[in-house]
Protein backbone atom coordinates (compact mmCIF):
# COMPACT_ATOMS: atom_id res chain seq x y z
CA UNK A 1 0.00 0.00 0.00
CA UNK A 2 1.07 3.62 -0.60
CA UNK A 3 1.19 6.22 2.15
CA UNK A 4 -1.71 8.22 0.71
CA UNK A 5 -3.97 5.15 0.69
CA UNK A 6 -3.00 4.33 4.28
CA UNK A 7 -3.71 7.88 5.39
CA UNK A 8 -7.10 7.92 3.69
CA UNK A 9 -8.04 4.61 5.30
CA UNK A 10 -6.92 5.90 8.66
CA UNK A 11 -9.07 8.99 8.23
CA UNK A 12 -12.11 6.89 7.32
CA UNK A 13 -11.86 4.22 10.02
CA UNK A 14 -10.17 6.04 12.90
CA UNK A 15 -12.58 8.18 14.91
CA UNK A 16 -9.86 10.03 16.78
CA UNK A 17 -7.05 10.60 14.33
CA UNK A 18 -3.68 11.12 15.86
CA UNK A 19 -2.46 13.70 13.42
CA UNK A 20 -4.94 16.25 14.83
CA UNK A 21 -3.33 16.10 18.24
CA UNK A 22 -0.30 18.15 19.26
CA UNK A 23 2.49 16.16 20.88
CA UNK A 24 3.96 18.95 23.00
CA UNK A 25 1.05 20.61 24.73
CA UNK A 26 1.49 23.15 27.46
CA UNK A 27 -1.14 23.83 30.13
CA UNK A 28 -1.70 26.84 32.35
CA UNK A 29 -1.26 25.98 36.00
CA UNK A 30 -3.53 27.22 38.78
CA UNK A 31 -0.81 29.49 40.05
CA UNK A 32 -0.55 31.14 36.65
CA UNK A 33 2.91 29.76 35.95
CA UNK A 34 3.53 27.80 32.80
CA UNK A 35 4.83 24.34 33.37
CA UNK A 36 5.97 22.08 30.61
CA UNK A 37 4.47 18.64 30.64
CA UNK A 38 6.66 15.88 29.31
CA UNK A 39 4.91 13.17 27.28
CA UNK A 40 5.20 9.72 28.87
CA UNK A 41 5.62 7.84 25.56
CA UNK A 42 6.15 8.85 21.96
CA UNK A 43 2.94 8.83 19.85
CA UNK A 44 2.57 6.01 17.29
CA UNK A 45 2.95 6.79 13.64
CA UNK A 46 -0.25 7.27 11.61
CA UNK A 47 0.71 4.49 9.17
CA UNK A 48 0.92 1.87 11.92
CA UNK A 49 -2.41 2.94 13.45
CA UNK A 50 -4.14 2.84 10.06
CA UNK A 51 -2.75 -0.61 9.32
CA UNK A 52 -3.89 -1.90 12.71
CA UNK A 53 -7.37 -0.46 12.12
CA UNK A 54 -7.60 -2.02 8.67
CA UNK A 55 -6.39 -5.37 9.99
CA UNK A 56 -8.96 -5.32 12.79
CA UNK A 57 -11.72 -4.43 10.36
CA UNK A 58 -10.60 -7.15 7.94
CA UNK A 59 -10.54 -9.68 10.78
CA UNK A 60 -14.07 -8.73 11.78
CA UNK A 61 -15.22 -8.92 8.17
CA UNK A 62 -13.60 -12.33 7.69
CA UNK A 63 -15.24 -13.61 10.87
CA UNK A 64 -18.60 -12.30 9.71
CA UNK A 65 -18.08 -13.91 6.30
CA UNK A 66 -17.26 -17.22 7.97
CA UNK A 67 -20.44 -16.97 10.01
CA UNK A 68 -22.44 -16.17 6.90
CA UNK A 69 -20.88 -19.11 5.07
CA UNK A 70 -21.67 -21.42 7.95
CA UNK A 71 -25.24 -20.17 8.05
CA UNK A 72 -25.51 -20.59 4.30
CA UNK A 73 -24.21 -24.13 4.55
CA UNK A 74 -26.70 -25.01 7.26
CA UNK A 75 -29.53 -23.46 5.24
CA UNK A 76 -28.47 -25.39 2.15
CA UNK A 77 -28.33 -28.66 4.06
CA UNK A 78 -31.79 -28.00 5.50
CA UNK A 79 -33.10 -27.12 2.05
CA UNK A 80 -31.62 -30.32 0.65
CA UNK A 81 -33.31 -32.31 3.38
CA UNK A 82 -36.61 -30.56 2.74
CA UNK A 83 -36.33 -31.13 -1.00
CA UNK A 84 -35.64 -34.82 -0.43
CA UNK A 85 -38.63 -35.03 1.90
CA UNK A 86 -40.81 -33.27 -0.65
CA UNK A 87 -39.62 -35.59 -3.40
CA UNK A 88 -40.36 -38.60 -1.25
CA UNK A 89 -43.82 -37.27 -0.48
CA UNK A 90 -44.42 -36.61 -4.18
CA UNK A 91 -43.34 -40.12 -5.09
CA UNK A 92 -45.59 -41.54 -2.39
CA UNK A 93 -48.52 -39.48 -3.64
CA UNK A 94 -47.81 -40.49 -7.22
CA UNK A 95 -47.66 -44.15 -6.24
CA UNK A 96 -50.88 -43.80 -4.26
CA UNK A 97 -52.57 -42.04 -7.16
CA UNK A 98 -51.24 -44.64 -9.55
CA UNK A 99 -52.55 -47.43 -7.38
CA UNK A 100 -55.93 -45.74 -7.03
CA UNK A 101 -56.13 -44.95 -10.74
CA UNK A 102 -55.01 -48.45 -11.62
CA UNK A 103 -57.65 -49.94 -9.39
CA UNK A 104 -60.26 -47.58 -10.79
CA UNK A 105 -59.17 -48.34 -14.33
CA UNK A 106 -59.19 -52.05 -13.65
CA UNK A 107 -62.63 -51.79 -12.07
CA UNK A 108 -63.86 -49.70 -15.00
CA UNK A 109 -62.43 -52.15 -17.51
CA UNK A 110 -63.95 -55.06 -15.64
CA UNK A 111 -67.35 -53.34 -15.59
CA UNK A 112 -67.09 -52.57 -19.31
CA UNK A 113 -66.12 -56.17 -20.05
CA UNK A 114 -69.03 -57.41 -17.99
CA UNK A 115 -71.42 -55.12 -19.83
CA UNK A 116 -70.03 -56.25 -23.17
CA UNK A 117 -70.31 -59.90 -22.18
CA UNK A 118 -73.91 -59.37 -21.09
CA UNK A 119 -74.73 -57.56 -24.32
CA UNK A 120 -73.10 -60.32 -26.37
CA UNK A 121 -75.02 -62.99 -24.48
CA UNK A 122 -78.29 -61.13 -25.02
CA UNK A 123 -77.48 -60.65 -28.68
CA UNK A 124 -76.66 -64.34 -29.07
CA UNK A 125 -79.93 -65.27 -27.36
CA UNK A 126 -81.83 -62.95 -29.68
CA UNK A 127 -80.02 -64.39 -32.67
CA UNK A 128 -80.92 -67.90 -31.54
CA UNK A 129 -84.56 -66.93 -31.11
CA UNK A 130 -84.59 -65.21 -34.49
CA UNK A 131 -82.96 -68.27 -36.03
CA UNK A 132 -85.66 -70.50 -34.54
CA UNK A 133 -88.32 -68.17 -35.90
CA UNK A 134 -86.72 -68.17 -39.32
CA UNK A 135 -86.57 -71.96 -39.26
CA UNK A 136 -90.28 -72.07 -38.44
CA UNK A 137 -91.07 -69.62 -41.25
CA UNK A 138 -89.02 -71.66 -43.71
CA UNK A 139 -90.87 -74.79 -42.68
CA UNK A 140 -94.21 -73.04 -43.11
CA UNK A 141 -93.19 -71.82 -46.55
CA UNK A 142 -92.04 -75.28 -47.57
CA UNK A 143 -95.32 -76.79 -46.29
CA UNK A 144 -97.43 -74.23 -48.16
CA UNK A 145 -95.42 -74.83 -51.32
CA UNK A 146 -95.97 -78.55 -51.00
CA UNK A 147 -99.68 -78.02 -50.40
CA UNK A 148 -99.95 -75.66 -53.37
CA UNK A 149 -98.12 -78.08 -55.66
CA UNK A 150 -100.29 -80.95 -54.49
CA UNK A 151 -103.46 -78.92 -55.05
CA UNK A 152 -102.25 -77.98 -58.53
CA UNK A 153 -101.59 -81.58 -59.42
CA UNK A 154 -105.00 -82.62 -58.08
CA UNK A 155 -106.71 -79.83 -60.01
CA UNK A 156 -104.93 -80.76 -63.22
CA UNK A 157 -105.80 -84.44 -62.93
CA UNK A 158 -109.42 -83.99 -61.78
CA UNK A 159 -112.39 -84.39 -64.21
CA UNK A 160 -114.49 -81.93 -62.32
CA UNK A 161 -112.23 -79.16 -63.49
CA UNK A 162 -112.60 -80.34 -67.04
CA UNK A 163 -116.37 -80.35 -66.65
CA UNK A 164 -116.38 -76.95 -65.03
CA UNK A 165 -113.94 -75.21 -67.33
CA UNK A 166 -114.07 -77.06 -70.66
CA UNK A 167 -117.84 -77.75 -71.22
CA UNK A 168 -119.05 -74.16 -70.78
CA UNK A 169 -116.71 -73.17 -73.53
CA UNK A 170 -118.04 -75.80 -75.85
CA UNK A 171 -121.60 -74.84 -75.02
CA UNK A 172 -120.85 -71.24 -75.77
CA UNK A 173 -119.31 -72.20 -79.08
CA UNK A 174 -122.30 -74.33 -79.90
CA UNK A 175 -124.66 -71.52 -78.99
CA UNK A 176 -122.77 -69.14 -81.21
CA UNK A 177 -122.89 -71.60 -84.09
CA UNK A 178 -126.60 -72.20 -83.54
CA UNK A 179 -127.27 -68.49 -83.49
CA UNK A 180 -125.38 -68.06 -86.74
CA UNK A 181 -127.26 -70.92 -88.37
CA UNK A 182 -130.58 -69.55 -87.15
CA UNK A 183 -129.73 -66.16 -88.58
CA UNK A 184 -128.83 -67.72 -91.90
CA UNK A 185 -132.07 -69.71 -91.96
CA UNK A 186 -134.10 -66.63 -91.12
CA UNK A 187 -132.47 -64.75 -93.97
CA UNK A 188 -133.15 -67.59 -96.38
CA UNK A 189 -136.79 -67.83 -95.31
CA UNK A 190 -137.28 -64.10 -95.70
CA UNK A 191 -135.82 -64.20 -99.19
CA UNK A 192 -138.05 -67.13 -100.15
CA UNK A 193 -141.11 -65.33 -98.90
CA UNK A 194 -140.24 -62.26 -100.95
CA UNK A 195 -139.91 -64.36 -104.04
CA UNK A 196 -143.21 -66.11 -103.46
CA UNK A 197 -145.25 -62.94 -103.02
CA UNK A 198 -144.92 -61.61 -106.59
CA UNK A 199 -145.83 -65.03 -108.00
CA UNK A 200 -149.02 -65.11 -105.95
CA UNK A 201 -150.00 -61.64 -107.14
CA UNK A 202 -149.74 -62.61 -110.81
Amino acid sequence: MSSSLVNSLAKVYDRNPLHGQKPGGRKLSLNGSDKAQASPSPPPSPQNSALRCVESRMDSLSSQMERLLNMQQTVLTRLDGLSQDVRGMGQDLASMRGDGCGERRESGVEAACRELCGAMERASERMDSQGCRLDGVERLVEGTQQVISYIGEVVKSSRLVELLFKQPGKKAMKKAKDDKEKAKLSLKSSKAQKKRRPADLS
